[in-house]
């Protein structure tokens, strides 16, 4: 009686679980008959299978429907399990496809640069420069006298020459003369009377050489006048402003060079 409820029970436990097939059915059967020898006393077991072959034929006979009806609730399960998994199937295949991450759209549109159309800008013509206009011939342009003076003795002074001031100042300072020659002869040292005069135009548009090369500049005149006392053999010299001299309604100044 153990063993047909302990098949039973075995039987019981394979329609629930409805996972394995028909042959794990039959060790399932093995393994609990070997389990039910090993707990059952051995002296007992022996004397029932010698005693009752009979009631272990018919348990094994009514035993038999169990197995047959075992496969057909195992179809069931089979297919309860595969209908199961056909539908849980989907569902992980669609959890399990991978999910592609949204691309952000970007928050602004890049907007094409707009290209700027060429200007054709005209560029302004240069003004043209007012002409100069024209002075007219009675149009007077001075000059300093006293400063062509000074510029003459310097550039004198650069060739080798020295003034009268200058030379009788060395002749004290030497002992060749005493404080009193000094003061008689002193600023020109007698040249008053020894001199030649050089007439330049006092409008500085009209004033030129003898030779009629223009005289443009106070520089140019002071420059005149040293070339001509440079050409002397005496180093002693000066140059004075004498005034202004007039001749067929001109007027020159005066440039008396001592030596």
């Amino acid at each position: 009686m153990k063993r047909f409820l302990l098949i039973l029970l075995s039987v019981m436990m394979l329609s629930v679980a409805g996972c394995n097939t028909t042959n794990d059915v039959a060790n399932n059967e093995t393994t609990s008959y070997e389990k039910e020898v090993e707990t059952e006393d051995t002296t007992e077991t022996v004397s029932t299978v010698t005693e009752k072959e009979d009631i272990t034929l018919a348990e094994s006979e009514e035993a038999e429907p169990t197995e047959t009806t075992a496969p057909s609730e195992e179809k069931e399960s089979e297919e309860t399990v595969a209908s199961q998994e056909e539908t849980e199937q989907p569902a992980q295949e669609n959890r399990e496809e991978p999910t592609q991450e949204p691309t952000e759209a970007p928050s602004q549109e890049q907007k094409p640069e707009p290209t700027e159309e060429p200007t054709t800008e005209t560029t302004p013509e240069p003004e043209p420069e007012p002409e100069p206009e024209p002075q007219p011939e009675n149009t007077f342009v001075g000059y300093d006298p006293n400063t062509v003076v000074s510029l003459a003795i310097t550039k004198c002074h650069a060739g080798g020459m020295i003034t009268t001031q200058d030379n009788l100042a060395n002749a004290l300072a030497e002992g060749r003369i005493t404080q009193e020659e000094y003061d008689e002869y002193y600023p020109y040292d007698g040249l008053e009377s020894s001199y030649y005069s050089v007439f330049v135009e006092t409008d500085l548009s009209k004033a030129s050489t003898i030779s009629g090369q223009p005289l443009t500049s106070e520089d140019a005149i002071a420059t005149h006048i040293a070339n001509m006392l440079l050409l002397e053999n005496g180093k002693v010299f000066n140059i004075i402003y004498a005034g202004v001299y007039s001749s067929g309604g001109t007027d020159f100044y005066e440039f008396r060079c001592l030596r």
